[in-house]
């Protein structure tokens, strides 16, 4: 996958589409396990680093998870072949798990700043809900 998107050129919206049309990847970057993930499409992660081994632990993907430098053929060629028979398993897992970390983030906003409720669109630094114009008209009639 990196290597089609280097020579096409790096964009995110493309980095994006590869991954959402993968049946399953491969891959040693954290932010491309996550991505995956984050579309329920499972990963097979080659680890070099511990934040992705602690990211697998944490999401319960650790069977799929190999460190590089330890790495041989046979357990590779397994552990995709597992991959791939339990392919809609662990995407369902993939969901919930997501689901699951969605809720404990909402719950860190709602420590930091209150129930998400209570916030009105002029309570944001900035007003970053306005568009250009409205910001500028407003800049502009607060200067006169």
């Amino acid at each position: 996958m990196g290597t089609r998107l280097k020579r096409r050129g790096f964009r995110l919206d493309g980095l994006l589409r590869e991954i959402c049309h993968a049946y399953l990847i491969i891959t040693s970057r954290l932010h491309r396990v996550t991505l995956a993930h984050l579309n329920a499409t499972p990963v097979l992660a080659l680890s070099y680093d511990l934040e992705v081994d602690a990211y697998m632990k944490a999401i319960g993907q650790m069977d799929y998870c190999l460190n590089i430098n330890h790495l041989t053929p046979d357990m590779l060629i397994g552990r995709f072949c597992a991959l791939k028979a339990f392919r809609q398993k662990e995407q369902a897992h993939l969901r919930s798990e997501a689901l699951r970390f969605r809720r404990l983030l909402d719950l860190q906003y709602e420590r930091i700043l209150g129930p998400a409720q209570d916030l009105q669109p002029n309570d944001l630094p900035g007003n970053l809900l306005q568009t250009p114009q409205r910001r500028s008209a407003r800049t502009h009639d607060v200067v006169s």
